[in-house]
């Protein structure tokens, strides 16, 4: 089976970004996919937020890029 990932980049906005991962995860009828967070330095630390949130979840990662 192949695996499928989708990127979501992040910039502030948390509440859009969870929105989007629940969309994913309430929509997608395929076991084998992962999502990939990317925070785009947000000055927020909404990013270390969602990494915190999601860090149990083993298909959902978070990449914090530096400025």
């Amino acid at each position: 089976m192949e695996h499928v990932s989708f990127v979501v980049l992040h910039y502030c906005s948390i509440e859009i970004t969870e929105q989007c991962i629940k969309s994913i995860q309430n929509n997608i009828e395929y076991d084998n996919y992962s999502i990939v967070i990317i925070d785009n330095a947000s000055p927020d630390n909404s990013g270390l937020l969602l990494k915190e949130k999601y860090e149990k979840i083993s298909n959902i990662k978070v990449l914090l890029m530096d400025t």
